[in-house]
């Protein structure tokens, strides 16, 4: 009966062990996410800057300013891009350490 109970213990142990070690890598994966919206929000702040810019520019027929959209468009799907594939990568994280 004792043995029982201390392979109940041991397996009880072991899941609470696996539990934690699955949250830290949540969390870890929760901050890293978190640093991936920020920098996406800090950067269509400066877009923002950058458009208002460019539309400017457009105004006074200057060429540029399409130039400047034309640039704002692209930084906009490349971070876009960036979040997406930081978000797939983390999904994959989890997956993979859920299993092991």
């Amino acid at each position: 009966m004792e043995q029982g109970n201390e392979s109940d213990g041991d397996t009880h142990q072991k899941n609470c062990k696996e539990s934690m070690a699955y949250l830290a890598a949540l969390n870890a994966v929760n901050l890293i996410l978190l640093d991936a919206v920020t920098f996406q929000r800090n950067n269509n702040i400066v877009y923002t800057a950058g458009l208002t810019l460019a539309v400017m520019k457009l105004a006074e027929g200057d060429s540029q300013g399409a130039q400047l959209l034309d640039t704002i468009q692209k930084n906009l799907s490349e971070n876009q891009q960036h979040l997406l594939k930081t978000s797939q990568d983390c999904a994959e994280i989890l997956t993979r350490f859920k299993s092991i």
